[in-house]
């Protein structure tokens, strides 16, 4: 059995961002008017151009391999969700503890996002996506990215069995990493061409 650990904090998404401890962490940022990937560098966010100003977020998932912070806009201030299979660190973030995910297996997927990567327009440590549907969107990528590669989003979806009937169902899903899909989709660390049409294209 598998243990999906998840704390609960009411506040903003600094302060959350503060007590969490996401160091390094990669952040997808709704807005009303944009959608933005950034990092967590010293507690706050950043993109290839600086410190990003948060005043309009109205929801966030900020999430490295081991762990993934969900806020949510309330009223003037949030609501915070940190999830984790690692009690102690959940334990640290001082909210209220939720009912774990049990989980009798997980399955990582993969999901391509849109764009291929373009040689320039993005900082070190960033690859620039560009989708003539979407425009550009820069996004954190440790290796930088070949002109026309592919990136993609890693998830971990936690698999539980209902109780009474025993049906088993996706329970939640964790956001893990952005990795370099080169040529297609990655599969624990291999890349292979054709399981791309079997895989969603994400917006994020």
């Amino acid at each position: 059995m598998i243990s999906l650990y998840a704390s609960r904090l009411p506040g903003r998404l600094a302060a959350a961002l503060d007590r969490s401890a996401m160091e390094g962490a990669v952040a997808l940022l709704s807005a009303p008017s944009a959608f933005a990937v950034a990092v967590v560098a010293n507690g706050r966010l950043h993109d290839p151009t600086g410190e990003l100003d948060v005043a309009g977020v109205f929801e966030a998932r900020c999430f490295t391999p081991s762990a993934e912070l969900r806020w949510v806009q309330r009223g003037d201030s949030g609501l915070a969700v940190l999830l984790s299979e690692d009690l102690t660190v959940v334990s640290a973030f001082g909210g209220d503890d939720l009912d774990p995910v049990e989980a009798v297996e997980t399955i990582d997927q993969q999901y391509l996002l849109w764009g291929v990567s373009a040689p320039v327009g993005a900082g070190a440590g960033w690859c620039e996506l560009v989708e003539s549907r979407i425009g550009a969107i820069s996004v954190p990528l440790e290796a930088g990215g070949a002109a026309g590669a592919r990136v993609a989003l890693k998830v971990r979806e936690y698999v539980s069995v209902e109780p009474s009937h025993g049906n088993a169902f996706i329970a939640d899903e964790r956001l893990l990493a952005i990795v370099p899909a080169v040529g297609g989709v990655v599969t624990d660390g291999a890349v292979t061409d054709d399981e791309e049409s079997d895989n969603g294209e994400s917006d994020g």
